[in-house]
């Protein structure tokens, strides 16, 4: 991902949902993150959303009304069919029951495959990348969300960043040195 940055709004955004991963230390829970270090996987979604500019819903079930659907974009046998009609930035939604109970952020191909972050377990923190639709994410895909405007897509144009939010406490120690977006090469 950071070999293909642009400087682009939706590529800042996926870039700072990977930097959440590699440096929020983010545990899973239903707290408020900025005070706790706990996150969930709506709360995820709107906190990159928030860091530059975005208002959005933090609660997974209102996911239905947030951005404009994405037309064209299902799950057959394990394969997720449109992936061509997506963006980076956009918003995936699955529905366990009548409403929508999981999201996460589409960041683009990694390896020639569609992959998604978000809140998912396996991983040291609660934020992983996710390539495959061939498990529950296939089952319980319901739709795509798309909040940013065209002119998010163009390398170039101006970015509000508000930058990333430090919690006041982590519930996992800290591995590695926080190297804030600004001070990496490439932003994120």
């Amino acid at each position: 991902m950071r070999t293909s940055y642009d400087g682009s709004l939706s590529q800042a955004l996926v870039g700072r949902a990977i930097w959440y991963m590699e440096y929020g230390y983010m545990v899973y829970g239903h707290s408020k993150y900025p005070t706790t270090g706990y996150i969930d996987c709506s709360n995820f979604v709107s906190l990159v959303y928030k860091d530059f500019g975005y208002s959005i819903t933090s609660a997974a079930r209102n996911y239905d009304s947030v951005g404009v659907k994405v037309t064209g974009v299902s799950v057959k046998n394990g394969t997720l069919v449109g992936a061509d009609k997506l963006k980076p930035g956009d918003i995936l939604t699955f529905q366990r029951t009548n409403y929508i109970s999981h999201v996460a952020m589409y960041i683009g191909n990694v390896n020639g495959k569609p992959c998604f972050i978000g809140t998912t377990t396996g991983y040291p923190t609660a934020i992983g990348i996710v390539s495959g639709f061939n498990n529950w994410y296939g089952t319980q895909f319901h739709d795509v969300r798309r909040v940013l405007p065209a002119s998010a897509y163009v390398a170039g144009g101006k970015i509000t960043d508000k930058g990333p939010v430090i919690p006041a406490k982590y519930q996992i120690k800290q591995t590695k040195p926080i190297i804030m977006p600004k001070n990496l090469p490439t932003g994120f």
